[in-house]
């Protein structure tokens, strides 16, 4: 019981050190040029470590106050959105998706 306890505790702890953020550095090179990378550029004048971004899940929220701040910018005059309207299609075929019954026939041969 404790050796199964204690390898359950090792594979998530080795799981959760898999999923660790490496530390994003910001080099400002001495003409002026920033680069950003997992490590420190040689020759730099000023290294920071900076926050990583969080991992994006996809999906991005709006809120009221983006909603108002991107309301707020001014749009050149003409400037317009417009949704084409598209006629319904009937779905296509798997076989014209690239699918084969019995895909294994339509490899060719090893010579």
């Amino acid at each position: 019981m404790k050796t199964s306890l204690l390898s359950l505790l090792l594979v998530l702890g080795a799981a959760g050190s898999a999923y660790a953020i490496d530390p994003v550095y910001k080099s400002t090179m001495p003409d002026g040029r920033v680069i950003y990378g997992e490590v420190p550029q040689p020759g730099a004048k000023r290294v920071d470590k900076v926050a990583a971004p969080p991992e994006s899940s996809g999906v991005t929220v709006l809120t009221e106050k983006d909603r108002a701040a991107a309301n707020s910018i001014p749009q050149p005059p003409g400037a317009h959105v417009s949704v084409i309207p598209q006629p319904p299609r009937p779905p296509t075929k798997m076989e014209g998706q690239g699918y084969r019954p019995n895909a294994s026939e339509a490899l060719p041969g090893r010579y």
